[in-house]
C-alpha cells in the first residue's frame, strides 16, 4: 500500500510471528527481510523527483488474448492516463492472429493512435512450435514474455511501458526524465527459479536484493538490448533458443525474461539510471473486476492507497 505502517510496528509484528513460530514449532514460508526491503527502501534509494522531459516519447504496449479484452476496456485508458500526455508515443495491443478482428471490434476506438498487432508478426512459427514443445501447458505464459521483449526491440521509441492486460494503473507516474533516469518499482514477489536462471546466465545475483515482478514496467530499449547481449543473444530467435536450452520444465514458473531480466540488469549495470519506488499493487480476483471498475468513486478511493490493481483470473 502507498500508506505503510511505521517500521517499528512491522518489527513488533515480526517479533510476534517469530515468537509464535518458536512456541509452536512452526515455520513460515515467507521472506520477511525481502518484504521489509521492498517497503522501506534505504534513504539513498528513495525515489528522486523525476521531471519528465517533453522530448522523451513512451510507447504503451499490452500483450493480450481474448479473455483480457473486457478488462482492456478499462486498463488501456487508465494506462494512457498514467503517462503524461506529452510523452505518449505509439499504443499497441499484441494479440493472437485469429483474435485481431475481435479485438478491433471491441477496442478499435479506444484511442486514435491505437495499433492492434498480430503476434505472429513478432515471432515466427518455428520459434512458437519450439516453445510449445518445450513448455506444453505453460507455452502461452512463456510466449507472452517473448512478445513483450519483441515489442520493445521493434519499437521506434526510446522507452516502452509494458503493462499486463489484467493490470489497471491507478495513478499517473513520472516514468522517465530527460537524463534517462527511470522509475523502477520494487515488488514483494519472489520466485527463486527466476534468479537461478538469470544468475546462471550472467545477470544479477541470487538471491537478489530487490525483485521486480511488478506486472508493468518501463523499459528503455537500449538497455534491454544490452541485457540480451549479456545473455549472449541478439534477437528474438536466439532468445527462444537460449530459453529452450537453459530453462527447466520441472518448475511451472522457471523463467522471467521480461520484467526480471530488465530489472535485475538495471540493478547490476545501471543503478545510476534508476530511481527505486514502492510497487503499491493490490491483487484482486477478476470476478470483482466489474463491481470495482463500474464506479469511478471506487477506483478513485483505491488510487489513494495503491498505484495499481491486478485482476488475476487465477485468483
Amino acid at each position: 500500500m502507498k500508506v505503510k505502517p511505521p517500521l517499528f510496528v512491522f518489527k513488533i509484528v515480526l517479533f510476534l510471528f517469530e515468537l509464535f513460530a518458536k512456541v509452536r514449532g512452526a515455520k513460515f514460508d515467507f521472506d520477511f527481510d525481502r518484504f521489509k526491503n521492498s517497503q522501506w527502501l534505504p534513504k539513498n534509494d528513495v525515489p528522486r523527483s523525476l521531471f519528465p522531459a517533453k522530448e522523451k516519447k513512451i510507447d504503451l504496449v499490452f500483450v493480450a488474448t481474448q479473455k483480457d479484452f473486457e478488462i482492456l476496456k478499462i486498463s488501456l485508458p487508465m494506462a494512457i492516463k498514467a503517462i503524461p500526455k506529452f510523452q505518449i508515443g505509439h499504443i499497441k495491443l499484441i494479440v493472437p492472429a485469429d483474435q485481431v478482428s475481435v479485438c478491433r471490434k471491441i477496442l478499435g476506438q479506444a484511442s486514435r493512435t491505437l495499433e492492434i498487432v498480430d503476434e505472429d508478426s513478432l515471432i515466427d512459427s518455428e520459434d512458437r512450435d519450439g516453445l510449445l514443445d518445450k513448455f506444453g501447458s505453460r507455452y502461452t505464459w512463456v510466449l507472452q514474455q517473448i512478445l513483450k521483449v519483441a515489442s520493445v526491440l521493434e519499437s521506434e521509441s526510446e522507452a516502452i511501458l509494458i503493462v499486463d492486460a489484467d493490470t489497471v494503473l491507478l495513478n499517473k507516474r513520472n516514468w522517465l526524465n530527460s537524463n534517462e533516469t527511470q522509475l523502477l518499482q520494487v515488488s514483494e514477489e519472489y520466485n527463486k527459479d527466476y534468479y537461478e536462471f538469470l544468475a546462471d546466465s550472467g545477470i544479477g545475483i541470487n538471491p537478489p536484493l530487490y525483485t521486480q515482478v511488478t506486472h508493468h514496467m518501463l523499459l528503455q530499449k537500449k538497455y534491454l538490448i544490452e541485457a540480451l547481449e549479456t545473455l549472449g543473444v541478439g534477437n528474438v530467435h536466439e532468445l527462444v533458443e537460449l530459453i529452450k536450452d537453459r530453462s527447466s520444465v520441472k518448475s511451472n514458473s522457471s523463467i522471467c525474461v521480461d520484467y526480471e531480466l530488465y530489472g535485475q540488469y538495471m540493478m547490476m549495470r545501471h543503478k545510476d539510471k534508476i530511481s527505486l519506488g514502492r510497487w503499491c499493487n493490490v491483487g484482486i480476483s477478476s470476478r470483482y473486476f466489474g463491481y470495482i471498475t463500474r464506479s469511478n468513486l471506487r477506483l478513485r478511493i483505491m488510487s489513494l492507497f495503491f498505484h495499481s490493481a491486478s485482476f488475476h483470473s487465477w485468483s
